[in-house]
């Protein structure tokens, strides 16, 4: 009976240290998984940060292009309105200048 306690003892103690490994690269498998989680959390948030920045950047952009569009808009009627104003003084003065008795 000694002799099959001894068996059943190393026996055990086996499956011990089977269980104690398993459980080992069980635990590695977790660590390695959670770092991934964790690399993968930062680099989505940096995706995130990186998409506001360039989302701020394009509005930005679209309020300068409306601005300079509007300025344009301004700028061509402003010299329409002129182009105008020259070409109605431009003929009065000249008609007013040539009659004379005014």
């Amino acid at each position: 009976d000694k002799e099959n306690a001894e068996a059943e003892a190393l026996g055990l103690e086996a499956l011990l240290n089977r269980e104690v490994e398993q459980e080992s690269a069980a635990q590695t498998k977790v660590f390695t998984a959670k770092a991934l989680l964790q690399d993968s959390t930062d680099t989505r948030k940096e995706a995130a940060a990186e998409l506001k920045r360039r989302e701020e950047a394009v509005g930005e952009q679209l309020a300068a292009e409306t601005l300079a569009v509007q300025r344009v808009e301004l700028v061509e009627a402003a010299l329409a309105a002129a182009e105008r104003l020259v070409a109605f003084d431009y003929d009065s003065a000249m008609g007013e200048a040539a009659e004379p008795g005014c």
